[in-house]
């Protein structure tokens, strides 16, 4: 059951991101997250000055494919954490 983009909104939570993704067997939004320490990993430490969001948008596919992976094995609500990265 692959997870595919939405349009939906991108939250920022405390030290995490929010997100939806849509399933493509039902049709279902599906609630998923990665955190503020996989974000800064992904970006290598990252900069204090850019945002969550936008180390979110510059790692987007990478995260959606972590994300994606974790709810096939089950993980509902799919959460990537700097140990999937």
């Amino acid at each position: 059951m692959p997870l595919e983009r939405s349009t939906g909104k991108v939250k920022v939570d405390l030290n995490r991101i929010a997100f939806q993704m849509k399933d493509t067997a039902t049709g279902a939004m599906v609630d998923c997250r990665v955190s503020e320490d996989a974000l800064r990993r992904l970006s290598v430490g990252g900069s204090s000055i850019i945002s969550l969001e936008d180390m979110f948008e510059k790692h987007r596919d990478r995260i959606e494919d972590l994300v994606s992976h974790k709810y096939d094995l089950g993980h509902n609500p799919p959460q990537v954490t700097a140990e999937d990265v």
